[in-house]
């Protein structure tokens, strides 16, 4: 799918707390996800002291706060499209050091709003940026970089994860292998193949050096309970994002084969010699490039 604007009309659809399925499906999501990450932010920020943090696209924050809980975060502002999203993070996490603002990045006036909510929170300059599974959703990711860069130290961390379908690689069954075709075949999946493009737009934002810390998840040596997590974050994601898009002219019939192979895809995933790795890419940008 080629990049879409998530504007502030349809952001429901997209990321919302109120869609109780597509929460759930989050919830296993973050879970397994968790240890995927913890490790690359353990090696980037044990030894920092008082970080001020941005967080692009912090959903509830749920995500953010379960990462970033244990750190020496002086001052955290999270952002996101959506108000639903932004009144949960305010009732659940939002505290003397952790603030939540309703706001699209690619608005127009997205650069003097967070100039606005720097000078509400006496935030000179931003240590650390987090943009977890946000650039598939940006229509230009490299200038909401830009514009977030101005107001970041000149040492600054920068935390990507994204998702590239081109690393996802399955074997031997051929119902699993059909049914990752149809990720790229709906508009609410978002772009599927910006893992590989981080490197290129963290650097034309003005990113000095950039790392790739992790690249890809597989279902081995996960426990049972870790692989009910990824069989949901991917397929339950392919499947309700097909009966979001009512207008695709194809949606139902890729949502009759999952309803009619359901549980061939199921019952391929659990067995013992099923491999699967999916493309989640983990990057950190280190420091800006002098001007």
């Amino acid at each position: 799918m080629k990049r879409i604007d998530v504007s502030p009309k349809n952001a429901d659809e997209y990321f919302s707390v109120i869609n109780t399925k597509e929460r759930m499906r989050l919830e296993n999501q973050q879970k397994l996800m968790l240890d995927f990450d913890i490790e690359v932010y353990k090696k980037y920020l044990s030894n920092k002291k008082n970080l001020i943090v941005l967080d692009l696209g912090c959903n509830d924050s749920n995500t953010t706060y379960m990462r970033l809980k244990n750190f020496d975060i002086k001052k955290l502002v999270g952002l996101d499209i959506n108000r639903e999203n932004i009144l949960s993070a305010q009732k659940n996490y939002e505290n003397e050091n952790f603030k939540f603002y309703l706001a699209n990045l690619e608005d127009k006036n997205f650069e003097s709003k967070l100039v606005t909510i720097m000078k509400e929170q006496q935030i000179e300059k931003f240590d650390a940026v987090n943009a977890l599974a946000l650039f598939a959703h940006l229509s230009n990711p490299i200038k909401v970089m830009k514009t977030v860069l101005k107001y970041c130290s000149d040492d600054c961390l920068v935390f990507v994860r994204n998702i590239d379908d081109g690393f996802n690689v399955c074997y031997p069954n051929k119902y699993v292998k059909k049914a990752l075709t149809f990720l790229n075949k709906t508009k609410f999946t978002g772009f599927r193949n910006g893992g590989r493009e981080v490197n290129n737009i963290l650097k034309k934002a003005g990113i000095k050096d950039v790392s790739l810390e992790k690249n890809g998840i597989s279902n081995l040596g996960l426990t049972q309970e870790q692989k009910e997590r990824l069989f949901s974050t991917i397929f339950d994601f392919i499947y309700l994002s097909l009966k979001k898009d009512t207008n695709n002219v194809n949606a139902k019939k890729m949502l009759n084969y999952l309803d009619k192979n359901w549980l061939n895809i199921r019952k391929a995933f659990f067995r013992d010699d099923f491999f699967i790795n999916l493309g989640f890419m983990f990057y950190v940008g280190k420091g800006k490039n002098a001007k």
